[in-house]
Parts: structure tokens; C-alpha cells; sequence
């Protein structure tokens, strides 16, 4: 197994590289090539590993015809770049300056202690599970951070505080009612994954505030990083590098991976917790404590440099239309919880539905430029009509 798993390892290095070429003339590309691994990889996976009965190894091949898709596709789209040619002063270059990304790096892993901690200090994994759960439905609000992957590219070419705006406007669009949705709907979407996890959705409010904190954190993370110029040129020597906000934002990183691993410590160890839910509280509120203060400095850093404002008129039309939303969907929501696992997704499928179009109804009747996006888009798939009205 390990020597099929091999296999992938190469082709994660040249996905990897031809992806960093692509964001620097079609990021878009990048979210294409991970449509087509998909696409690839579940088909062979459920005839290699349901109709085959391969197994794991059927699973891994699957994954590794992912990442040939991945590759060839972004291999398609960048193959007007062209490979170049060897460079001794490029290979100088990046010796010189591999220890800022390896710094970088770091502070995720630091961060991913939590789960010994609270395995330890607990007693058990047990608690790992739930959160496990809930984080696997909180990362579907994450995704919406897809919307703005052209936010760090721009920025590189000409930093604009009109970008970020556009950014912050995209995120939020789709971030705010997932939030709300998931909330109503996190005891029929834990149930499916397994009964015990439906009692982890009174956690659902707070984890789903933590990751629009966490979604905000990245736009800030690319808007400081992006309109940083430290490492142009050929002078960008140890110690620029070492002034630059390349280098404060991993170091904030650290910062907070010191101030949330011990406070999350001392709370699971003075409070005396007994239940894996009560643990995954005080487990997801000291991360959103702890992250809050990481967005407020990050935030502030960022609008010092490419001063923009938050878009507290669009946000307040998604909210609005989520009210919308969230009222439907708290009379069609399921009412019991079967424990059959199709039963449970035929009940909790129809009401994500019908959520989703009511919410995206109500933005289109009161967001002049949620109407006009739905027309770019459509021009865009060649279906476009009149132009929309604007809004007042």
C-alpha cells in the first residue's frame, strides 16, 4: 500500500508547482483542476473500491487518478508559460529565501497540537469525534473563501482597496447564510454522520462564528501579504525580509498558537469537564476567543497599508435576505431524526434546497449587484438577457 501511495507523491510536487504558475495568470484554473480531480476520483473510486472490492489500495488508486487529472489540467492551462530553462541566479534566489515559507509552515502544525491536548487532559479521542463532526460541516462555510482566490493574485499585480471590498463582498454573500443554515439544520447533518454527533449542535453557533472569523483572517492574511514588495528584485537580502510583513504575519501565528494552546490547557483543566460536548464548547470558544483578537490586529494591519471599508451595506442586504432564509427553513427543517442514514439524508437534502433558493430569491430582489453578477455570469455561459435594473 505504501508503494502505491508512492505514486502520488510526485505528482502533488508538480500540481503544486504548475498551481503557483497558474496563479499568476489564471487563478481561476486552479479551482477547475481541483473540479476535474473530483470528478475523476469518486467514479474510479466506487468501481475500484465498491465493485471491485479493492479496498484501500482501490481507494489510493482512485486518489492518484485525482491527481493525474489535477495535474494534466493544470498542465493544459499553463503550457503557454513554458518550462524556461535552468537558472543558476533563480536557484540562488530561492536558497537564499526557502527559510521564509519553511517559517511559515510551521505555526499549522503548532496549532494542530489541540487535539493531544484535549485527548490527554480528557482522557479519550472521544471528544475528537464530535469535533471531527462539526468541523466537517463549519468547513462547507470555509469553502466560501474559494470565492475570493483572486483577491492575493490582484493584490500582487496592483494593491486595491476596491479588491478587497469585492472580496469581502463575495465571502460574506455566500458565508453569512451557510452560517445560518447549518446552524437551524446541525442536528439533522450530525445525525447523518451518527446519531451520538446530533448532540454537538448547540457548539454549531459559536464553531460557525469561528469560521467566518477564520474566512476573514485569510482575505486579511492576502491583503497584507499581497501588497507587500519587500522580496522584489534581487536585493531582497535576510534582513528586508526579516522587516517585512512577509515575515510579521507567520510570527503573529506563532503568537497565537502560544496565547490559544495554553489558555485552551488551563480551561479544560480547571473546568472539570465530564461530557465530550462540554469539552467541544469550552475546545471551540477559546479558539474563537484567541482568533478574534488575531482578525482585530490583522485587520487593523491590513487597512493601514490598503485602507478599504467594510461593506457594512451588502452585508446588511445578506442579512436580510438570510432572515428570509431562516425563516422558511424553520418550518420545512426535519423534525425527527431517523437513524438509517438515507432516510436521514432524504429529509435533510430537500430543506438545504429549498434554503438555498429561497435566500438567493430574496438577494436577487433586493441586491442590485447580486443582479448584476447573476448577468455577468449568465453572459458569461452565453444566456445573458436585458441588463438588470440597478438598485437604489
Amino acid at each position: 500500500m505504501f508503494l502505491v501511495a508512492s505514486i502520488e507523491i510526485p505528482l502533488i510536487y508538480l500540481y503544486t508547482l504548475l498551481e503557483s504558475a497558474a496563479n499568476a495568470v489564471r487563478p481561476q484554473a486552479n479551482y477547475y483542476a481541483q473540479l476535474a480531480q473530483e470528478m475523476v476520483k469518486l467514479p474510479i473510486g466506487m468501481v475500484l473500491v465498491l465493485a471491485l472490492r479493492l479496498g484501500l489500495v482501490g481507494a489510493l488508486w482512485s486518489a492518484i487518478a485525482g491527481f493525474a487529472a489535477r495535474t494534466a489540467v493544470l498542465a493544459l492551462v499553463t503550457r503557454s508559460i513554458g518550462w524556461g530553462s535552468l537558472s543558476r541566479q533563480i536557484a540562488s534566489t530561492l536558497l537564499s529565501r526557502y527559510w521564509l515559507p519553511l517559517y511559515a509552515a510551521i505555526p499549522p502544525n503548532i496549532i494542530a497540537l489541540d487535539n493531544v491536548i484535549v485527548a490527554l487532559i480528557f482522557g479519550s479521542a472521544e471528544p475528537l469525534g464530535y469535533a471531527a463532526a462539526a468541523h466537517l460541516l463549519g468547513s462547507v462555510v470555509v469553502m466560501s473563501g474559494n470565492l475570493a482566490a483572486g483577491l492575493y493574485p490582484r493584490m500582487l499585480q496592483s494593491p486595491s482597496s476596491r479588491d478587497v471590498e469585492v472580496a469581502l463582498k463575495m465571502v460574506l454573500m455566500v458565508a453569512i447564510p451557510s452560517s445560518v443554515g447549518i446552524t437551524l439544520l446541525s442536528a439533522p447533518l450530525l445525525n447523518v454522520l451518527r446519531p451520538e454527533y446530533a448532540e454537538a449542535a448547540w457548539v454549531m453557533p459559536a464553531l460557525q462564528l469561528g469560521a467566518i472569523v477564520s474566512l476573514l483572517l485569510g482575505l486579511m492574511d492576502s491583503t497584507i501579504v499581497g501588497e507587500e514588495r519587500a522580496d522584489y528584485g534581487e536585493g531582497a537580502g535576510f534582513r528586508r525580509l526579516l522587516r517585512s510583513r512577509l515575515f510579521l504575519i507567520p510570527t503573529l501565528n506563532y503568537v497565537y498558537a502560544l496565547v490559544y494552546l495554553p489558555a485552551l490547557s488551563l480551561a479544560l483543566s480547571l473546568m472539570g469537564l465530564r461530557g465530550p460536548v462540554e469539552v467541544l464548547w469550552v475546545w471551540v470558544l477559546t479558539g474563537l476567543a484567541a482568533s478574534a483578537g488575531l482578525l482585530a490586529y490583522k485587520a487593523r494591519l491590513a487597512v493601514a497599508r490598503v485602507p478599504f471599508r467594510f461593506p457594512a451595506g451588502a452585508v446588511s442586504r445578506y442579512l436580510a435576505a438570510t432572515l428570509v432564509m431562516a425563516a422558511v427553513l424553520y418550518l420545512v427543517k426535519p423534525v425527527g431524526l431517523p437513524e438509517r442514514v438515507l432516510d436521514a439524508l432524504a429529509s435533510t437534502l430537500p430543506p438545504v434546497a429549498l434554503s438555498a433558493l429561497t435566500y438567493f430569491s430574496a438577494l436577487y430582489v433586493i441586491d442590485g449587484e447580486f443582479r448584476q453578477l447573476v448577468s455577468q455570469v449568465l453572459g458569461a455561459l452565453g444566456l445573458r438577457g436585458a441588463p438588470p435594473r440597478r438598485s437604489s
